[in-house]
């Protein structure tokens, strides 16, 4: 199965000219503007609106996470362009280090890299931290493809006969078990029963795309039996919305399911003691431990420079070597330094 954590290159490739050079004026905007910040509000007024051109770029071509970091940059420069007199080296340090991670996860993902947003993390909380902000919160960044190829397990469960009835029964069971459960009244109980009105809900449909959400849901409740309190996730919240999500269907109107599909997901992707059944499912299918990385893994473009890098000097050694071989005694030493290089860098 293909990896939809792998991003389309070509779209990339075709709007990358611009966002290089969207990346360079901004850069030299800023310089003008921490020159002397109190006499430049052309240049961060410039700054700002080329930092939100380059959020729209990525929007276009579905890069979502990009485009919520480049809004997270915005804030931080429209601080700035209204209390100009705050700018100093940890304003100027933290941005030009947030631009600099962004050329590196574009040049990652143009190499093949996945296009896993949460490397930018970071970065992004160092900004939030600059705006005054203590909490921030990883599923900001985190937008798997959803655009997958269900399971058969998914699909060829047949559509129910009585589909509106059914519907409206699973609404019902489901907005009981959700009181039971804020109520913490045999919460474990009213999840199994929350988790069946998904399935229920799920059958109602044909066997298409629209199964996802709710296949989604129901091993979000495997999750949440887990995880009572889980990273932030406003989790009354969210069951509130699968709730009106139900009631849409029944009035026929139609469902905005993206943030809370987001948000279930990325429960699912970190909550790490299942190891069967529907969860692991949804782990398979959407690719999701692709987009849950370490902050330590090297990145495609560094570890191409890197791979570069001892590529010169392993030809340099054995260029050394051929001249020590031919009793050339300071090629001898000169060899010795490129091994101890090619060593360190190996190491990295």
């Amino acid at each position: 199965m293909d990896n939809p954590a792998q991003f389309d290159r070509a779209a990339l490739a075709i709007v990358r000219p611009g966002i290089d050079g969207g990346l360079t004026e901004l850069k030299g905007q800023l310089e003008h503007f921490w020159s002397d910040p109190t006499g430049q509000s052309y240049a961060i007024q410039a700054v700002q609106r080329e930092a939100k051109r380059l959020t729209g770029v990525f929007k276009m071509v579905g890069l979502e996470g990009l485009a919520v970091y480049c809004v997270e940059i915005e804030a931080v420069l429209a601080e700035l362009a209204l209390h100009p007199s705050s700018a100093g080296s940890v304003q100027r340090d933290g941005i030009a280090a947030s631009l600099a991670a962004l050329t590196q996860y574009l040049d990652d993902i143009a190499q093949g890299a996945d296009n896993a947003t949460l490397r930018l993390f970071g970065k992004y909380q160092q900004l939030q931290f600059m705006r005054g902000l203590e909490s921030s919160f990883e599923f900001d960044l985190f937008f798997p493809n959803l655009q997958v190829q269900l399971p058969a397990s998914v699909l060829d469960q047949p559509q129910s006969a009585d589909a509106s009835a059914r519907l409206k029964s699973a609404r019902s069971q489901y907005q009981q078990a959700l009181l039971r459960y804020l109520r913490q009244l045999d919460a474990p109980a009213a999840l199994q029963v929350m988790q069946q009105s998904m399935l229920t809900v799920m059958d109602t449909f044909p066997a298409a795309s629209a199964r996802a959400y709710w296949w989604v849901a129901a091993g979000f409740f495997d999750c949440l039996a887990v995880q009572q309190q889980p990273m932030g996730i406003n989790v009354s919240r969210l069951l509130g919305r699968i709730d009106q999500q139900m009631r849409m269907l029944l009035e026929g109107k139609p469902t905005e399911e993206l943030p809370e599909m987001y948000q279930m997901l990325y429960l699912i992707a970190r909550t790490e003691v299942l190891f069967d059944g529907i969860p692991a499912e949804i782990k398979q299918t959407y690719s999701l431990q692709r987009y849950i990385q370490k902050n330590q893994q090297v990145s495609a473009s560094m570890l191409n420079k890197r791979l570069s890098v001892i590529a010169e000097h392993l030809k340099r050694a054995q260029e050394s070597w051929d001249a020590c071989v031919h009793g050339k005694q300071g090629d001898c030493v000169n060899f010795n330094g490129q091994i101890g290089l090619i060593e360190e860098y190996c190491e990295k």
